[in-house]
């Protein structure tokens, strides 16, 4: 590996090493070009929650970004970065959502997607006030995922196909029968097997 320098040749790597060369020198490079893909956005959704980091004893925030890629022609989903609280008020998330967001431009949020307490709720509001200029941030409620996932599910009981039964029912197929497993292994030569369905969790099991 790196046979054309003799620098890389005698670079011996440690835990701490690689962690250095990962934390400073990768990672702000691939940051560095997120954001300019990001920032060419026409519309992003950032989604946010919030728990406990036993470690730190603080409140933290992780966010992701939900965008079109333009390269790919598909939509995309990455973590965006994460900011640590002492309280959890609409107003200090409003501060911290606004710093962990730097360097987007906060106009061109589709939807914020997050959870149900009313502090967010509040958020959403004062969020919605500092971006007083067309377009306005689109209200799909809490969680635009959990509103798609509510139609997929709604249009699948309409049908009366009982997908859900049989969803169901492949996962429990082979579930501890190591003969099923083997002839299914034999005749399809795919070692890949139904995983457990979840009615609440339909788009991630599509």
């Amino acid at each position: 590996m790196f046979k054309d320098s003799e620098i890389a040749k005698g670079i011996q790597l440690g835990r701490d090493k690689m962690a250095y060369f990962l934390i400073f020198g990768i990672a702000p490079f691939f940051k560095e070009n997120f954001m300019k893909e990001l920032l060419l956005c026409e519309h992003l959704v950032i989604g946010f929650d919030e728990s406990l980091n036993k470690i730190s004893q603080m409140q933290q925030m992780d966010l992701n970004v939900r965008f079109w890629c333009l390269a790919t022609n598909e939509v995309k989903t990455r973590y965006l970065n994460s900011a640590f609280l002492g309280r959890s008020c609409s107003e200090d998330l409003l501060a911290a959502f606004k710093e962990a967001t730097k360097p987007l431009n906060l106009k061109k949020l589709f939807q914020v997607s997050m959870d149900s307490p009313n502090a967010n709720f509040k958020f959403f509001k004062e969020l919605t006030s500092c971006i007083k200029e067309d377009p306005e941030i689109l209200n799909m409620g809490s969680c635009g995922l959990y509103s798609v996932n509510l139609a997929f599910k709604t249009g699948a009981k309409c049908t009366n196909w009982k997908i859900f039964d049989f969803m169901r029912a492949l996962y429990y197929v082979f579930k501890n029968s190591l003969a099923r497993r083997a002839l299914y292994t034999l005749y399809t030569n795919s070692k890949e097997f139904p995983k457990k369905f979840c009615a609440i969790r339909w788009l991630e099991n599509s």
